[in-house]
């Protein structure tokens, strides 16, 4: 009974979030997977230690950089299919650990400058999907090490043709 009780203990509570399932992605992150969960914004119950966020086909309508500021290491946001109509740039890094972005499949027409300044430490960037007819000199200044990456399933991204250019390649 005393071994029982300790182990009860020991284990860390978990608030599970409706919609949501916790688990670890493949290097063994912290991720809460919240796929077509009807969610228009983050759940305030999820833990900020997590790390990774999966958001797919939900219902978001716009992105605010700092409703993710309490995931402190947060590594990776999923926002593929949601109905996110623009991207608003921020004058501080609020993200500065965020290196994986997916916003696939959203409302996205333009990426006006520093959209992504919020995050710097940024690598990979999905896009495909997206009607984006305007880009500026400076969409992705500051990221360094940014790759736009195209969608295993979709094939191509929409910015081929100008990567180059805007990321310094």
């Amino acid at each position: 009974m005393h071994i029982f009780l300790l182990f009860a203990l020991l284990v860390a509570p978990v608030t599970a979030v409706p919609g949501c399932h916790g688990d670890r992605d493949k290097d063994h992150r912290r991720q809460e997977n919240c796929t077509a969960a009807g969610f228009t914004g983050i759940p305030a119950e999820l833990e900020p230690a997590t790390k990774v966020l999966l958001f797919p086909r939900n219902l978001f309508s716009s992105l605010s950089w700092s409703s993710f500021q309490i995931f402190t290491e947060i590594y990776e946001i999923d926002l593929t299919g949601n109905k996110v109509p623009e991207l608003t740039p921020s004058s501080a890094p609020i993200l500065p650990s965020l290196s994986v972005l997916r916003l696939g499949s959203n409302r996205l027409t333009s990426l006006p400058d520093g959209s992504f300044s919020a995050c710097p430490a940024l690598t990979e960037l999905y896009l495909e999907g997206n009607a984006v007819v305007s880009l500026s000199d400076n969409t992705f200044s500051g990221l360094s090490k940014l790759e736009v990456r195209p969608s295993a399933s979709k094939g191509g991204c929409m910015l081929k043709d100008v990567e180059g250019s805007l990321l310094g390649s």
